[in-house]
């Protein structure tokens, strides 16, 4: 019976960095991943293909309140579709916990080159949102990414993958001959297998068959919908404590203006952070998606379209059951909050000269699902469950919600767990 050393379980922002430094440090190392190796990259067909999209009418995942959650199901996992935005979150939260990644943030945004957005890349509509802001006394600082500003073509089409290696993706690393041949896609893992409370493998269905894999230490880092759910199926009390860093996107329309020529939020209001939320310019390039969030095509058509994310620290008042199903009440405060933020992108729209009746709001949506197999309750500091060498790193496992684009400290914590796992000799 074939063992390995590692099976990791999931490729996103935490499993992409734990693949490439274990295969470097020559670890027999199996990876298991849900989605397929997509390709078509930087097309709108990749962007469908890649998503938790039901198969018929390419709809969302949705919460049992109806709230959309945005999944990527593929090498590299939603990492690969991200805007690339870079900050360090929940860094003091973490070392309460004693968990210190000062020395891994740093590795982080040395290696993956961590800068702000350049005004190069900034489109009109931005410009003239930065000047209506300040008008009101808001700061749009530019966005730290991990992009290479002299790469990007401003096609705006970040979401759909990078067509033009500018900015960092996660499935990048699957490209590579000597990951990929380690990595089975279209591996579904249902549970942990587990002896004497010491991990010994997992269970997963490949093409309508269930096999099982065996390995000395588990990782599972497949998020906080999916991870915790396999918790569940191994014994192991999970999927509390959701949130979802929830937001609306405030559009307008005017022929003034032209918001697609730039990469997505280059620049950033993090002025009301103390009150729970943060404003950036975006705007969904697809109609299709534009039609999913209830924005009216004909009303506000692409070109001329002028957009505000306003994105707030939710509750943490969700689950995630085992069966799959999640629920994330929207609270009075989560409300409260989506309210005050809102308003100030109206009146930021308006400054720009566009009138009331050509402004209008998405439905609430699910940017981060994450905190449900958080530090301190499901997981230790060292990112191991109660079964030993069972280890999560994921945004499962961040402990509060941060309101704040997690991608650069979930880096910063599967680094500093690859460097556990790989010291010590298994």
């Amino acid at each position: 019976m074939e063992k390995y050393d590692v099976i990791l379980v999931g490729t996103g922002a935490a499993g992409n960095i734990l693949a490439k430094e274990l295969v470097a440090k020559d670890k027999k190392i199996l990876i298991l991943e849900k989605g397929k190796y997509s390709k078509g990259i930087g097309k709108f067909k990749f962007l469908l293909n890649s998503y938790n999209f039901s198969k018929i009418l390419k709809l969302p995942t949705r919460t049992i309140e109806g709230v959309p959650v945005y999944q990527g199901v593929l090498a590299g996992g939603s990492a690969a579709l991200s805007m690339m935005n870079a900050k360090v979150v929940l860094q003091k939260e973490l070392l309460d916990l004693g968990v210190d990644i000062s020395e891994e943030i740093e590795e982080i945004g040395d290696e993956y080159h961590v800068t702000p957005t350049e005004e190069k890349l900034y489109s009109s509509a931005t410009k003239e949102i930065i000047k209506s802001a300040q008008k009101l006394g808001l700061n749009m600082k530019p966005m730290n990414k991990f992009l290479n500003n002299d790469k990007c073509t401003k096609c705006g089409l970040c979401v759909y993958g990078c067509a033009y290696a500018a900015k960092y993706s996660s499935d990048k690393t699957f490209r590579k001959r000597k990951v990929r041949e380690k990595t089975i896609f279209s591996a579904d893992v249902i549970r942990v297998l587990h002896e004497d409370n010491t991990v010994s493998g997992v269970e997963y269905i490949k093409d309508g068959k269930l096999k099982k894999v065996y390995a000395k230490q588990v990782i599972l880092s497949s998020g906080a919908i999916s991870t915790p759910q396999i918790l569940m199926h191994s014994g192991i009390d999970a999927g509390k404590n959701l949130s979802l860093d929830m937001y609306i996107n405030v559009y307008g329309y005017s022929n003034s203006y032209n918001q697609l020529d730039e990469p997505p939020m280059p620049v950033v209001s993090f002025d009301n952070l103390d009150k729970g939320f943060l404003i950036a310019p975006f705007i969904s390039a697809s109609y299709i998606v534009r039609s999913m969030e209830g924005l009216s095509v004909a009303r506000f058509p692409k070109k001329g379209l002028v957009g505000l994310m306003v994105k707030i620290k939710d509750d943490n008042t969700g689950f995630v059951s085992k069966e799959g199903k999640i629920s994330k009440p929207i609270t009075n405060l989560d409300r409260e909050k989506l309210k005050i933020g809102t308003d100030i992108a109206k009146d930021i729209l308006r400054g720009m000269g566009i009138k009331n009746h050509n402004i209008s709001l998405s439905k609430i949506q699910g940017a981060h699902p994450l905190g449900t197999a958080a530090i301190g309750d499901v997981v230790d500091k060292n990112f191991e469950t109660r079964i030993k060498n069972l280890f999560v790193c994921d945004a499962s496992i961040l402990p509060v919600a941060p309101g704040l684009p997690p991608k650069w400290t979930i880096m910063s914590l599967a680094k500093k767990l690859s460097k556990q796992i790989g010291d010590n000799n298994v």
